[in-house]
Parts: structure tokens; C-alpha cells; sequence
């Protein structure tokens, strides 16, 4: 096996650990991905809140 000098190990350990983060975030972003789906039904629990609020409004406004 070829030894590489510690400064080429550090270096390509730090890639390895960039790469694999970079696959976490395309997996996470993704169509399907875990975190587009927790964004996605979080802002559609805000809007159908929003929409519940608005209709449970009152707008009868008296004329003088």
C-alpha cells in the first residue's frame, strides 16, 4: 500500500468528508428528499392555518 504524506492524507480525508456531505444535501434537497418534504408540509400547515384564520373572520361592516 502507498504512503502518502501526512499533509496528502489530511487533505484527502477532507475530501472524502466533503463529498460524502455533498450527497447528504442532494439526497436531503431532492424531489423526495426528507428535508423538501418536512419544508413542504411545514409551509402547508402555515397556509391551511392562515386560511382558517381568514375565513373565521368577520367582514360585516355596518354603514352609518
Amino acid at each position: 500500500m502507498m504512503k502518502f504524506p501526512k499533509r496528502a492524507q489530511t487533505a484527502i480525508e477532507y475530501i472524502l468528508l466533503f463529498a460524502a456531505v455533498i450527497v447528504v444535501v442532494i439526497f436531503a434537497l431532492r424531489k423526495e428528499g426528507f428535508l423538501t418534504q418536512t419544508i413542504e408540509n411545514s409551509l402547508n400547515l402555515s397556509v391551511e392555518g392562515l386560511e382558517l384564520m381568514v375565513n373565521t373572520l368577520d367582514f360585516n361592516v355596518e354603514d352609518e
